[in-house]
């Protein structure tokens, strides 16, 4: 793991509204369980760089891996970012420190069909992306996260 050049990456997953039988603007801590989420839903991840790895490889990953989704027919988008360590007495940013993407996910209805498709159709561009994400990023986090609007 590159120690000189600490990198986190964050997987966040979006989608609708999240509801309730007595609010239509429930907050998140009302659902009980993930699969109740009928609002945004957020798939997060926490990495950091591994020996070798790159920011540049991250991103093919990414375009691959949207590659791959799109060739599902899935609905589903993913953007990328980077954060910087802010200089506050310059009011600008400093060194890059974290970078990711969010996967974006119009229903939780279409977070179960990508992560069911995930399961059924590992074909070879699948485990191709999916290397690409190994070869450049370690997971240190994994959470799924039910958002209120």
């Amino acid at each position: 793991m590159n120690r000189a050049f600490p990198v986190l990456l964050c997987i966040v997953v979006f989608a609708a509204p999240v509801l309730t039988a007595t609010s239509t603007a429930a907050s998140s801590t009302d659902v009980a369980s993930f699969d109740q989420c009928q609002g945004p839903v957020s798939s997060w991840r926490e990495n950091e760089l591994v020996e070798g790895g790159s920011l540049a490889g991250f991103l093919e990953a990414t375009q691959d891996h949207q590659a791959w989704l799109d060739g599902k027919g899935l609905d589903v988008r993913i953007r990328t970012w980077t954060a910087f360590e802010p200089v506050p007495e310059e009011e600008r940013p400093g060194k890059l420190v974290a970078f990711g993407s969010e996967v974006v996910y119009p229903s939780y209805d279409a977070f179960d069909d990508v992560m069911s498709a995930r399961e059924a159709d590992r074909d070879e561009a699948y485990e191709a992306f999916a290397q690409k994400y190994r070869d450049n990023t370690a997971i240190k986090a994994y959470r799924l996260v039910c958002l209120s609007e």
